[in-house]
């Protein structure tokens, strides 16, 4: 009779054991799926599982995504770089969190808050499980308010923001600092002789021609003015700097968009630009005035060039 009890109570405590790991399961897949989980091969770099959540905002199927590198998800704006020293990270055993971009199926844009949990077993780490937070319409309203309405670069008040920033920056790594100011020569002709609405339509192809040149990662374009833009650069060579603005005026020309009461009876865009040598030794004040100067001695000589002072 003690033996049947006993028995009797071991089969309770295993079906209690049985139920309690399948609620355990059951939450642990609830989570999953409310964190966009994901869990990726260290070796492979191959995603082995992946929530139907995930999925439904990535777009691509689960065969999809299991049979390719994570790398596959990577945002062309994110520079291969960035995602290596994400992986190191991890192969090293350490956790990363951050906020990453990247590329659904379709081609749309999306945004996540991201943390990466290394799986470390008998001290060697076989993978990680990533959990994700959707916070696209977070970024869409951030670029809203710092993007130009007209023509989506940067506006004037991001400019103010992150002038100190990248000075600062670097600064504290005792790097060089590039910066330019260019404008539209004889913009007003343009809206005098063709009217605004055909202003802002030059004003757009202006853009587009010169954020051909400004999509490295170090490069940052702002409308600042009507007609006025400013440019930021990562390029650690004067000469460097100096054959890049060339590029941004002659994108500019190459447009030969008419403008029949300027000189040159074409678009044109006059540059100055600042190549500090060393950004610890110059405030942003400084700099700006020195941009400006440069710009105005652009003007003075003729248009349609660059001046570009070093310091």
């Amino acid at each position: 009779m003690i033996v049947s009890a006993v028995i009797l109570a071991l089969i309770t405590l295993v079906a209690f054991l049985n139920v309690q790991k399948k609620r355990q399961k059951t939450y642990i897949d609830q989570i999953n799926e409310l964190s966009l989980a994901t869990y990726t091969n260290i070796e492979t770099r191959k995603m082995e599982w992946v929530s139907d959540s995930f999925v439904k905002l990535c777009g691509y199927s689960k065969e999809e995504l299991t049979q390719q590198v994570q790398d596959k998800l990577r945002h062309p704006d994110v520079d291969a770089s960035y995602y290596e020293a994400i992986w190191n990270q991890l192969k090293a055993g350490q956790v990363w969190q951050g906020e990453l971009r990247a590329k659904a199926k379709n081609g749309q844009d999306y945004w996540v808050k991201m943390a990466n949990h290394p799986d470390i077993v008998n001290g060697k780490v076989k993978g990680f499980w990533t959990t994700r937070t959707d916070i696209s319409d977070k970024k869409n309203l951030e670029e809203i308010s710092i993007r130009d309405e007209l023509t989506g670069v940067f506006n004037r008040h991001y400019f103010n923001e992150m002038f100190e920033k990248e000075l600062h920056r670097a600064s504290r790594k005792h790097e060089s600092f590039a910066i330019a100011t260019f404008d539209i020569d004889y913009f007003k002709q343009i809206n005098d002789f063709y009217g605004h609405q055909k202003g802002d339509e030059v004003l757009k192809q202006v853009v587009n021609a010169v954020l051909k040149h400004t999509q490295r990662a170090g490069d940052f374009m702002f409308r600042v003015g009507g007609e006025e833009f400013m440019v930021f650069s990562d390029l650690q060579d004067q000469k460097a700097f100096f054959n890049y603005l060339e590029l941004l005026r002659e994108s500019v020309e190459a447009l030969a968009i008419m403008n029949p009461k300027a000189e040159l009876k074409t678009l044109s865009i006059s540059v100055g630009g600042v190549f500090c040598e060393r950004a610890e030794n110059i405030t942003t004040t400084k700099l700006y005035g020195l941009v400006d100067k440069a710009l105005y001695e652009a003007k003075h000589q003729g248009r349609n060039q660059i001046v570009m002072h070093v310091v």
